[in-house]
């Protein structure tokens, strides 16, 4: 079984992993051939309670870290990945990840974050969709499309810009995301007073993640990326702890 590393000592984001996405990164490693996982920014608030930047490493559902075979470190461009690396983001996505970025101008050469939150998207610098990494783009698509999620689900986002995931069931309430067009969604149950809202689980995990108006929920199963730039608060663009420390 792969070796999870932490070497979070000394980082902000300090704060132990999710259990569920501790296994995900080990079993993702292990089918990908990789022998380490060496974290060096987990989940937030961290030892001195303080947090940072993106959202998505809120009590710990997202991950920083780097690979290693054989002791040595797997390193990546923007043009291209090892197979061990696409492999790796693959597996991730089939397993239910929902953000994963990589790029050289964005964490380096050789680290990589992946975890949860919304939208569902990749990115590269500057936290930017756009800016991701082909590789990055084919190998997160290629397994959303082959994930359990996504084939069981049998729904999906067919609003063409989007639709606004709410907290409740009705317009009154917050939104709390706008989910992308093709975006797999489970329908665990139709609420509100006409019965015209789903309350939906993004991720798989069975938790209800909000209500999206039915007329924007459609009997398809197709795994798609949002194509406009990622909102800065989605992920704060920070380089990795041993690598630079400090905002570029």
């Amino acid at each position: 079984m792969a070796e999870y590393i932490d070497a979070t000592r000394g980082a902000i984001r300090d704060a132990p992993l999710t259990s569920k996405l501790r296994k995900l990164l080990l079993d993702a490693a292990d089918k990908a051939g990789i022998d380490a996982i060496r974290v060096t920014s987990a989940g937030q608030p961290g030892s001195t309670g303080r947090s940072r930047g993106s959202a998505r490493h809120n009590g710990g559902n997202a991950a920083d870290f780097q690979m290693l075979i054989g002791g040595e470190y797997l390193s990546f461009t923007d043009e291209e990945a090892p197979k061990q690396v696409l492999k790796f983001v693959t597996v991730c996505a089939e397993l239910g990840a929902t953000g994963i970025g990589a790029g050289v101008e964005y964490m380096g050469k050789r680290t990589i974050h992946v975890g949860y939150g919304l939208p569902k998207t990749v990115w590269g610098k500057d936290g930017r969709r756009v800016n991701a990494p082909d590789w990055l783009v084919k190998a997160f698509e290629g397994g959303w499309r082959n994930s359990t999620f996504a084939a069981a689900v049998g729904f999906a986002v067919t609003a063409r810009n989007g639709a606004r995931l709410r907290a409740g069931p009705g317009a009154e309430f917050e939104t709390i995301a706008t989910i992308p067009r093709d975006t797999p969604v489970a329908v665990l149950s139709i609420d509100g007073e006409n019965k015209d809202w789903a309350r939906v689980d993004l991720v798989g995990d069975g938790y209800v993640d909000g209500h999206i108006h039915l007329a924007f929920v459609g009997e398809v199963a197709k795994s798609g990326l949002p194509e406009d730039p990622i909102d800065d608060a989605v992920e704060d663009n920070w380089l990795a702890d041993d690598e630079k420390g400090k905002k570029r």
